[in-house]
Order: C-alpha cells, then sequence, then structure tokens
C-alpha cells in the first residue's frame, strides 16, 4: 500500500477522534503554565496534541513511540548503507507505521521527482526585497 491510499484509509478514523475528543473533553483543563516556564524553554508544559512525538525526560525525543536508536534500529536501508532513509522516517511520521524498504524507497523516488524546481519560483524569490520575511 502506499503512502496516499495509508493515510486515505486512516484520515477519516483520525477525524472521528478529534471530534470525539472534543466533543467529550473540550472543557477539560490540561496544564497551567506561567512566563518562566514559557521563556525557560516550555519545559514540562503540556500545550500540543500530538501522536508523532513526544519528549520522554530519560529517554529523549520519541518519534511516533519511538527513540532514536530504536528508529535507527528499525527503519529500512540500503543494504550498502548504514544510515536508514530518510523517506524511511517521513513515511513513519505520516503513517504511524514503520515502512519496508520499497514504501521508504518511493518516499525516496518521490521527492527525486519532484525536485525541479520551475525557473519561474527563483525569478519571484529574486525580485522580492531583500528585507521580506519567510
Amino acid at each position: 500500500m502506499n503512502i496516499i491510499e495509508e493515510l486515505v484509509t486512516q484520515i477519516p478514523a483520525w477525524r472521528e477522534r478529534v471530534k470525539r475528543l472534543l466533543i467529550e473533553s473540550s472543557e477539560i483543563k490540561v496544564d497551567e503554565v506561567n512566563i518562566g516556564q514559557i521563556y525557560g524553554g516550555m519545559r514540562n508544559i503540556k500545550s500540543l496534541v500530538t501522536d508523532i512525538s513526544y519528549v520522554d525526560p530519560e529517554e529523549g525525543i520519541r518519534l511516533r513511540g519511538y527513540t532514536i536508536p530504536e528508529l535507527i534500529e528499525k527503519l529500512p536501508r540500503l543494504p550498502s548503507s548504514e544510515i536508514p532513509l530518510v523517506g524511511g522516517l517521513y513515511y513513519l511520521l505520516l503513517v504511524g507505521k514503520i515502512p519496508n524498504l520499497e514504501q521508504a524507497q518511493g518516499m525516496e523516488d518521490e521527492w527525486k521527482a519532484r525536485s525541479d524546481v520551475p525557473g519561474y519560483v527563483f525569478d519571484v524569490l529574486r525580485a522580492m526585497p531583500a528585507d521580506t520575511l519567510p
């Protein structure tokens, strides 16, 4: 199953889950925050709903439940490489499942197919004032 098919099957359930959460729990208080915490790097503040990442105080960043060392071990890689394909990580972040080599390579191939930037994009960027904000 390619990434588009995978997302098409998952999105309706995600939407229903959020809808139900908002109906059943929209008034629940999540956390209290002070200015010192905000300027201190948002440490120990619950301020985002996400299924994608979490910062574990003991193990560091978890992506879709996996630590970085676990991802390096589990994500697919080319036979000649020590490092997993970035397309595999991207697939995991979007879909929530560790991809096989074909799925990870499919992401890489998609990026490659989209890598040519039309000249008019650069023309527009060059024409913008130097102090234009991103």
